[in-house]
C-alpha cells in the first residue's frame, strides 16, 4: 500500500487482531432469546420479472433462478429498480441457516434472504413514479436482528461511506496516483468487508443453533473466510481481461468437475454460482462476472462499470450487492454440509 493511500476506517478490533495473527474467540455464554416467528419464510414480489427473464438467451443462466435474480438487480435502471442501503427489523432474518437444514433445497434462496419488496408504484401528475421493486443491499441476516452483537448496522454504513470515497477519489482524478490507489485500496477494503461480515454471520450461526437446539459442528470463521476465497470469488486486479478470463474459466472449470462428481454421488444441494471481480485500474473499468459451478461454460459479464463516469453510490451499491450474494452462496453451501 502506498503511503498516500486513502486512509482506511478503524475496522473493528477483530479485525485488526487477526490481521495480527492473533486468535479471536467468541463469547460461548452470550445467548439471547430468538421469537419463533423470525424464522418463518417472509411473502414477497414473484421476480424476476418474466419480461426480464425473456432477454436471456442461455437457457442455462435463464433456467437458474439465483444467477437470473442477480442479473436483473444488477441491470435494472434505477426508475425500475430501487437498490436501497436501508437497514429495517427484516420478518425472517435467519431464513438463511434454516435452508442449511432442508433436505430438498431450494434453488431459489437469493430471493428468500434478500429484502425484494414492490414499491407503491403511481404517476402523479408530470411526476415520475416510483420504481416497481424495492431491494435492499443488505441481506437479511446482516440487517436488524436480536442478535446483533458487534454494532453491524454502524459498522455496514461505515464500510459504504469507505466505498464510496475511494470510487469518489478515483473519478475526481486529482491524484497522479489515483489509478495505483483503487486497485490497493479496494482490495484491502473488499477483504475487511468480507472477514468483517463473516465473523458477524458465524457469530449468529452459533447462537442461532445453540437457542434452537441444534447440535451442528462450529468451525472457525477463518477456515470459512479461506474458503471463500478459494472457491468461491476469483478477484484479479489490473493485467488484462483475457487474464480475468483465464483465471474465471481454470475457476468455474474445476468446480464443474467437482460439481458433477457431487450430482453423481446425489450430495449436491443446488446449482451453486461462482463470482469474479476484476478491477481494471487504469481504464477505470470494473468488471463483476458469474459462472454456473456444475456447467462446463465460459464466464459472464454480470455487469461492466466505467469508474470514470459511472455514478459512485449506484457503483457501491451493485458492487456490495455482488459481494453479498457471493456471501449468500458461501455460507449456504458450506454451512449446509455441517447442518
Amino acid at each position: 500500500m502506498v503511503d498516500d493511500a486513502i486512509t482506511f476506517i478503524g475496522t473493528p478490533e477483530r479485525s485488526l487482531a487477526i490481521s495480527r495473527g492473533e486468535t479471536v474467540e467468541y463469547n460461548e455464554d452470550t445467548v439471547v432469546s430468538l421469537p419463533l416467528s423470525l424464522v418463518v419464510r417472509s411473502s414477497g414480489p414473484v421476480v424476476p420479472p418474466l419480461r426480464f427473464k425473456r432477454t436471456i438467451r442461455d437457457a442455462r443462466i435463464r433456467q437458474n433462478h439465483n444467477l437470473s435474480l442477480l442479473l436483473w438487480v444488477l441491470n435494472s435502471k434505477p426508475s425500475d429498480l430501487d437498490l436501497t442501503l436501508d437497514i429495517r427489523r427484516c420478518t425472517a432474518p435467519f431464513q438463511l441457516f434454516k435452508l442449511c437444514f432442508e433436505t430438498n433445497h431450494t434453488s431459489n434462496y437469493y430471493e428468500t434472504c434478500l429484502s425484494v419488496r414492490t414499491s407503491a408504484s403511481h404517476t402523479v401528475g408530470l411526476k415520475t413514479r416510483n420504481a416497481e421493486f424495492e431491494v435492499s443491499v443488505f441481506p437479511q441476516i446482516l440487517q436488524s436482528t436480536q442478535m446483533d452483537q458487534f454494532k453491524t448496522e454502524q459498522l455496514l454504513q461505515q464500510y459504504t461511506q469507505q466505498f464510496a470515497r475511494i470510487l469518489d477519489a478515483y473519478k475526481d482524478g486529482s491524484h497522479s496516483s489515483s489509478a495505483t490507489y483503487l486497485g490497493a485500496n479496494l482490495s484491502r477494503l473488499i477483504q475487511c468487508y468480507v472477514n468483517d461480515t463473516i465473523y458477524d454471520i458465524v457469530y449468529k450461526w452459533r447462537q442461532w443453533n445453540r437457542i434452537l437446539g441444534h447440535h451442528v459442528e462450529f468451525a472457525p470463521f477463518s477456515q470459512l473466510v479461506t474458503k471463500f476465497w478459494d472457491s468461491y470469488l476469483a478477484f484479479h486486479v489490473g493485467g488484462s481481461l483475457s487474464e480475468f478470463e483465464a483465471k474465471m474459466r481454470r475457476f468455474g472449470i474445476s468446480e464443474a468437475d467437482s460439481g458433477k462428481r457431487r450430482l453423481r454421488s446425489n450430495q449436491f444441494r443446488s446449482l451453486g454460482l461462482k463470482y469474479g471481480i476484476w478491477i481494471d485500474n487504469i481504464q477505470g473499468v470494473l468488471l463483476l462476472s458469474n459462472v454456473i459451478s456444475t456447467e462446463s461454460m465460459d464466464a459472464i459479464p454480470s455487469l461492466t462499470l466505467d469508474l470514470t463516469v459511472a455514478s459512485c453510490d449506484e457503483s457501491v451499491k451493485k458492487l456490495l450487492l455482488f459481494i453479498n450474494c457471493c456471501l449468500i452462496e458461501c455460507v449456504n453451501q458450506e454451512m449446509s454440509k455441517r447442518a
